[in-house]
Protein backbone atom coordinates (compact mmCIF):
# COMPACT_ATOMS: atom_id res chain seq x y z
CA UNK A 1 0.00 0.00 0.00
CA UNK A 2 1.55 3.63 -0.92
CA UNK A 3 1.49 6.29 1.27
CA UNK A 4 0.25 9.46 -0.04
CA UNK A 5 0.37 12.98 0.81
CA UNK A 6 -1.55 15.72 -1.23
CA UNK A 7 -0.37 18.93 -1.24
CA UNK A 8 -2.07 21.37 -2.88
CA UNK A 9 0.47 24.05 -4.67
CA UNK A 10 -1.82 26.69 -5.31
CA UNK A 11 -3.19 26.51 -1.38
CA UNK A 12 0.29 26.21 -0.44
CA UNK A 13 1.10 29.84 -2.37
CA UNK A 14 -1.61 31.22 -1.01
CA UNK A 15 -1.90 34.06 1.15
CA UNK A 16 -3.24 33.50 4.66
CA UNK A 17 -3.85 34.92 7.56
CA UNK A 18 -1.10 35.30 10.24
CA UNK A 19 -1.23 31.81 11.87
CA UNK A 20 -1.60 31.82 15.70
CA UNK A 21 0.49 29.44 17.59
CA UNK A 22 -1.73 26.61 18.95
CA UNK A 23 -1.82 25.52 22.42
CA UNK A 24 -3.79 22.66 24.39
CA UNK A 25 -4.59 22.69 27.68
CA UNK A 26 -6.97 20.68 29.93
CA UNK A 27 -10.20 22.84 29.28
CA UNK A 28 -9.83 22.68 25.94
CA UNK A 29 -8.69 19.61 24.74
CA UNK A 30 -9.98 16.75 27.22
CA UNK A 31 -13.15 15.58 26.65
CA UNK A 32 -15.78 15.33 29.35
CA UNK A 33 -18.40 11.99 30.46
CA UNK A 34 -21.59 12.25 27.77
CA UNK A 35 -19.25 14.13 25.12
CA UNK A 36 -19.34 12.30 21.48
CA UNK A 37 -17.37 12.32 18.30
CA UNK A 38 -18.55 10.96 15.15
CA UNK A 39 -15.57 9.83 13.15
CA UNK A 40 -15.16 8.75 9.21
CA UNK A 41 -12.62 5.32 8.92
CA UNK A 42 -10.94 4.89 6.52
CA UNK A 43 -7.71 1.86 5.36
CA UNK A 44 -5.91 3.99 3.63
CA UNK A 45 -2.85 6.12 4.83
CA UNK A 46 -1.96 9.40 4.34
CA UNK A 47 1.91 10.29 4.58
CA UNK A 48 1.71 12.35 7.61
CA UNK A 49 3.59 15.06 5.69
CA UNK A 50 6.56 17.21 6.80
CA UNK A 51 7.46 19.18 10.21
CA UNK A 52 7.80 22.42 11.18
CA UNK A 53 5.34 25.92 11.45
CA UNK A 54 3.00 27.02 9.01
CA UNK A 55 2.46 24.09 7.15
CA UNK A 56 -0.79 23.07 5.16
CA UNK A 57 -1.77 19.52 5.35
CA UNK A 58 -4.65 18.70 2.35
CA UNK A 59 -6.85 15.31 3.45
CA UNK A 60 -9.43 15.83 0.86
CA UNK A 61 -8.77 12.39 -0.32
CA UNK A 62 -9.90 11.00 2.52
CA UNK A 63 -12.79 9.76 1.49
CA UNK A 64 -11.49 6.94 -0.32
CA UNK A 65 -11.73 4.43 0.35
CA UNK A 66 -13.94 4.84 3.37
CA UNK A 67 -14.73 1.55 5.84
CA UNK A 68 -17.40 3.42 7.40
CA UNK A 69 -17.48 5.50 10.99
CA UNK A 70 -17.37 5.22 14.45
CA UNK A 71 -18.61 7.06 17.48
CA UNK A 72 -15.97 7.90 19.80
CA UNK A 73 -17.70 7.91 23.37
CA UNK A 74 -16.27 9.26 26.84
CA UNK A 75 -18.04 8.26 29.87
CA UNK A 76 -18.48 8.50 33.22
CA UNK A 77 -16.45 6.18 35.24
CA UNK A 78 -19.85 4.80 37.10
CA UNK A 79 -21.76 3.58 34.08
CA UNK A 80 -19.67 0.81 34.55
CA UNK A 81 -18.57 -1.86 37.76
CA UNK A 82 -15.76 -2.20 36.16
CA UNK A 83 -14.27 1.06 37.53
CA UNK A 84 -13.89 -0.21 40.82
CA UNK A 85 -11.17 -2.19 39.67
CA UNK A 86 -9.35 0.91 38.74
CA UNK A 87 -10.56 3.62 41.24
CA UNK A 88 -8.53 6.73 39.76
CA UNK A 89 -10.20 6.55 36.83
CA UNK A 90 -12.55 9.75 36.10
CA UNK A 91 -13.15 9.33 32.47
CA UNK A 92 -13.76 6.40 29.96
CA UNK A 93 -13.41 6.12 26.38
CA UNK A 94 -14.83 3.42 23.95
CA UNK A 95 -15.44 2.87 20.36
CA UNK A 96 -18.48 0.80 20.84
CA UNK A 97 -16.08 -1.92 20.58
CA UNK A 98 -14.34 -4.40 23.30
CA UNK A 99 -12.16 -2.49 24.39
CA UNK A 100 -12.13 0.36 27.06
CA UNK A 101 -9.82 2.83 28.14
CA UNK A 102 -9.71 4.39 31.47
CA UNK A 103 -8.16 8.01 32.33
CA UNK A 104 -8.09 10.92 34.15
CA UNK A 105 -6.45 13.97 33.98
CA UNK A 106 -4.21 15.19 36.55
CA UNK A 107 -1.11 18.45 36.28
CA UNK A 108 0.64 16.35 33.96
CA UNK A 109 -2.03 15.56 31.33
CA UNK A 110 -4.76 12.97 30.43
CA UNK A 111 -3.37 10.00 31.62
CA UNK A 112 -4.25 6.07 30.70
CA UNK A 113 -4.49 4.53 34.34
CA UNK A 114 -6.20 1.66 33.10
CA UNK A 115 -8.02 -0.35 30.36
CA UNK A 116 -10.92 -3.36 29.59
CA UNK A 117 -9.08 -5.65 26.56
CA UNK A 118 -8.63 -9.57 25.52
CA UNK A 119 -6.13 -9.48 28.32
CA UNK A 120 -8.88 -8.40 31.06
CA UNK A 121 -9.26 -5.47 33.33
CA UNK A 122 -5.92 -3.78 33.87
CA UNK A 123 -5.27 -1.17 36.62
CA UNK A 124 -1.78 0.22 35.34
CA UNK A 125 1.21 -0.15 38.09
CA UNK A 126 2.79 2.64 35.95
CA UNK A 127 -0.13 4.73 34.30
CA UNK A 128 1.34 6.55 30.87
CA UNK A 129 1.01 9.99 30.21
CA UNK A 130 -1.16 9.96 26.68
CA UNK A 131 -0.94 13.49 26.05
CA UNK A 132 0.92 16.10 27.91
CA UNK A 133 -0.99 19.19 29.08
CA UNK A 134 -0.58 22.07 28.31
CA UNK A 135 0.93 21.69 25.11
CA UNK A 136 2.76 23.35 22.17
CA UNK A 137 4.36 23.34 19.04
CA UNK A 138 8.27 22.23 19.88
CA UNK A 139 6.80 20.98 23.30
CA UNK A 140 7.40 17.14 24.08
CA UNK A 141 7.27 14.57 26.84
CA UNK A 142 8.52 10.96 27.37
CA UNK A 143 6.76 8.39 29.81
CA UNK A 144 7.29 4.65 31.06
CA UNK A 145 4.25 2.58 31.74
CA UNK A 146 3.99 -0.65 33.09
CA UNK A 147 1.58 -3.73 34.87
CA UNK A 148 1.47 -7.06 36.17
CA UNK A 149 -2.17 -9.21 35.22
CA UNK A 150 -2.68 -12.94 35.46
CA UNK A 151 -4.57 -14.11 32.15
CA UNK A 152 -5.95 -17.64 32.21
CA UNK A 153 -3.65 -18.41 34.63
CA UNK A 154 -0.28 -17.30 33.56
CA UNK A 155 1.50 -14.32 35.03
CA UNK A 156 2.13 -11.15 32.76
CA UNK A 157 3.99 -8.46 32.60
CA UNK A 158 3.49 -5.43 30.67
CA UNK A 159 6.51 -2.99 30.12
CA UNK A 160 7.13 0.14 27.65
CA UNK A 161 7.27 3.75 27.10
CA UNK A 162 5.35 6.41 24.96
CA UNK A 163 6.93 9.65 23.68
CA UNK A 164 4.98 12.46 22.05
CA UNK A 165 6.25 15.90 20.49
CA UNK A 166 4.21 19.24 18.62
CA UNK A 167 5.88 18.78 15.77
CA UNK A 168 4.00 20.94 13.53
CA UNK A 169 1.55 23.41 13.09
CA UNK A 170 -0.54 25.13 10.49
CA UNK A 171 -3.60 24.88 8.47
CA UNK A 172 -5.69 21.47 7.19
CA UNK A 173 -8.30 20.70 4.76
CA UNK A 174 -10.62 17.87 5.00
CA UNK A 175 -13.78 16.38 2.75
CA UNK A 176 -16.81 18.29 2.55
CA UNK A 177 -14.67 21.79 3.97
CA UNK A 178 -13.78 23.69 1.47
CA UNK A 179 -12.22 25.98 3.66
CA UNK A 180 -8.74 25.14 5.74
CA UNK A 181 -8.93 24.63 9.54
CA UNK A 182 -6.52 27.48 10.80
CA UNK A 183 -4.36 27.12 14.45
CA UNK A 184 -3.97 22.83 13.85
CA UNK A 185 -1.46 21.72 15.75
CA UNK A 186 0.30 18.63 14.85
CA UNK A 187 1.41 15.92 17.68
CA UNK A 188 3.41 12.42 17.13
CA UNK A 189 2.98 9.86 19.82
CA UNK A 190 4.92 6.72 19.85
CA UNK A 191 4.09 3.72 22.14
CA UNK A 192 6.11 0.85 22.24
CA UNK A 193 4.51 -2.29 24.62
CA UNK A 194 5.70 -4.99 25.53
CA UNK A 195 3.33 -8.02 26.88
CA UNK A 196 4.98 -11.33 28.59
CA UNK A 197 2.94 -14.19 29.47
CA UNK A 198 3.48 -17.78 28.62
CA UNK A 199 3.46 -18.89 26.08
CA UNK A 200 3.34 -15.56 24.02
CA UNK A 201 5.18 -12.73 24.18
CA UNK A 202 3.59 -9.44 22.22
CA UNK A 203 5.61 -6.86 20.91
CA UNK A 204 3.52 -3.55 19.89
CA UNK A 205 4.55 -0.22 18.46
CA UNK A 206 2.16 2.47 17.55
CA UNK A 207 3.08 5.88 15.52
CA UNK A 208 0.12 8.09 15.71
CA UNK A 209 0.11 11.70 14.13
CA UNK A 210 -3.38 13.78 15.77
CA UNK A 211 -4.01 16.79 14.33
CA UNK A 212 -5.95 19.04 16.67
CA UNK A 213 -7.74 22.58 16.15
CA UNK A 214 -8.80 24.92 18.82
CA UNK A 215 -12.46 24.17 18.94
CA UNK A 216 -12.50 20.26 19.42
CA UNK A 217 -11.76 18.26 22.20
CA UNK A 218 -10.71 15.49 19.84
CA UNK A 219 -8.31 15.45 17.06
CA UNK A 220 -9.78 16.36 13.71
CA UNK A 221 -7.41 13.43 11.95
CA UNK A 222 -5.90 10.77 13.28
CA UNK A 223 -3.13 8.71 11.58
CA UNK A 224 -1.93 5.21 12.89
CA UNK A 225 0.52 3.28 12.15
CA UNK A 226 -0.11 -0.12 14.36
CA UNK A 227 2.97 -2.91 14.14
CA UNK A 228 2.24 -6.33 16.08
CA UNK A 229 4.92 -9.15 16.59
CA UNK A 230 4.53 -12.29 18.04
CA UNK A 231 7.39 -14.29 19.89
CA UNK A 232 9.95 -12.37 18.12
CA UNK A 233 8.61 -13.17 14.75
CA UNK A 234 7.50 -11.06 11.66
CA UNK A 235 6.22 -7.78 12.33
CA UNK A 236 2.41 -7.54 10.88
CA UNK A 237 1.67 -3.40 10.15
CA UNK A 238 -1.76 -2.02 9.96
CA UNK A 239 -2.22 1.46 8.93
CA UNK A 240 -5.43 3.54 9.42
CA UNK A 241 -7.19 6.70 9.49
CA UNK A 242 -9.81 8.79 11.14
CA UNK A 243 -11.27 12.18 10.66
CA UNK A 244 -14.28 14.46 11.81
CA UNK A 245 -16.99 14.56 9.01
CA UNK A 246 -17.84 18.04 9.30
CA UNK A 247 -16.52 19.65 12.90
CA UNK A 248 -19.88 21.88 12.62
CA UNK A 249 -21.53 19.00 13.13
CA UNK A 250 -20.41 16.78 15.18
CA UNK A 251 -22.36 15.50 18.14
CA UNK A 252 -20.68 16.70 21.13
CA UNK A 253 -23.20 16.47 23.93
CA UNK A 254 -23.82 20.06 25.63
Amino acid sequence: MIARYALSLFTALAVLPALAQPTLTAPTHVPSPGDDFPVNTYTNYLSPGPTGVNQTYHYWNMLTPSTGNQIIKYLSPSVTSTSAMIPSATLLMTDGGSDTLFLTDNAQGLVEVGSKTALGVLNYNDPSLELKLSLTYGDSWSDATGDTYTVSGFAGTRTGTITGVADAYGTIQLPGNPTPFMDVLRVKVRRQITDASLPLTIDRIGNIHYYFIPTMKYPIVKLVEDSVRINGGAWSIARTAQSIGNPALVGVNE
